[in-house]
């Protein structure tokens, strides 16, 4: 059984298998060509050994920190019901953004807060989420303006 080829693009976070980009299919290059394209922003990096890759998932924490915030931006959970934003940043590692990414949750999407308890439950255009809090206080809003 051939097992999928994954790679997660060191710029965007995005994870991807191998097969899925465009030089896979049909580059000329691609058998003497060792850099990968992130289908997501086409970011070029260089292929590592497979065991490298599985080397640092095994070690590397699944977290990344999220940047001192600065600005108007506030968490999701400092909403009020019914209050309306703008996504600004998700501070998530690569697969929880994918997860997001799902759901139309990503930078620049209009969001709208209906509940806080016992879950947190956003609305992205018709689609209606419910968020762990864990999740939810990592995501930061610009607040639509009155």
């Amino acid at each position: 059984m051939n097992t999928p080829d994954y790679k997660l693009c060191p710029l965007c976070g995005f994870e991807f298998e191998k097969d899925d980009t465009a030089c896979a299919h049909g580059c000329p290059f691609n058998e003497v060509c060792h850099l990968i394209r992130c289908p997501s922003c086409h970011y070029e990096f260089h292929d590592q050994p497979q065991t490298l890759s599985w080397f640092q998932k095994f070690f590397k924490k699944n977290k990344e920190t999220c940047p001192p915030i600065k600005g108007n931006y506030q968490s999701i959970l400092q909403m009020k019901d019914g209050e309306e934003g703008t996504v600004a940043v998700i501070c998530a590692h690569g697969s929880r953004k994918n997860s997001l990414a799902v759901f139309s949750l990503v930078p620049g999407s209009k969001i709208r807060m209906l509940q806080h308890t016992p879950a947190v439950l956003i609305q992205i255009g018709e689609t209606q989420l419910a968020l762990d809090t864990e999740i939810a206080k990592n995501i930061f809003i610009s607040p639509a303006s009155s």
